[in-house]
């Protein structure tokens, strides 16, 4: 549904562009645009074909979606139709900032991918190590889980542990 949301909204500002209203322009994109999309779009047209103001199959598909970018749309075309203004415009800069959203995540995604991947070995690495050991000389693992100070050294490694996934989850999540 995210995906879809940038090109529908540009396909409904084309069809109103080319002199078609909102409600044709919806209808439009019911035609053109693939399910789920399409699907919710015809609802809100069968709504509406039913009495429901336009606004309010919006507001109903934008609460069953719970799509943060179509919440955004639907607020926007409900203030264009309160206040007036060029809505045509409105939609098409609602897609480009979506698409330019999308684009930032996925460039944002990509320059922490060394860092995620940094972030999982280092959390991996002593379980790893420790089951290794335990593999070739046992007895040096006993003495970690069998002596006070073996349990007290282990207690303070998986919190420090856990402290460090924390931060370096911290670090390489970043919010757009």
């Amino acid at each position: 549904f995210h995906d879809q949301i940038a090109d529908t909204l540009s396909l409904i500002a084309g069809s109103m562009q080319a002199g078609y209203g909102l409600l044709q322009g919806i209808s439009v994109a019911v035609e053109e645009i693939s399910p789920p999309m399409s699907t919710e779009l015809r609802r809100v047209l069968a709504e509406s074909r039913l009495g429901l103001p336009l606004e309010e199959a919006l507001d109903k598909m934008a609460q069953r979606m719970q799509e943060q970018n179509f919440i955004w749309a639907v607020m926007a075309i409900n203030i264009q139709r309160e206040v007036g203004g060029n809505l045509v415009q409105i939609l098409e800069i609602l897609a480009d900032t979506i698409r330019e959203r999308d684009r930032v995540k996925r460039q944002i995604k990509i320059l922490t991918a060394e860092g995620r991947l940094t972030a999982i070995i280092l959390v991996v690495l002593p379980f790893f190590e420790a089951f290794v050991i335990a593999l070739m000389n046992p007895s040096y693992i006993s003495v970690l889980v069998t002596t006070f100070a073996g349990l007290a050294c282990l207690g303070i490694g998986l919190a420090l542990l856990f402290v460090g996934g924390m931060w370096l989850r911290k670090i390489v999540t970043l919010e757009v």
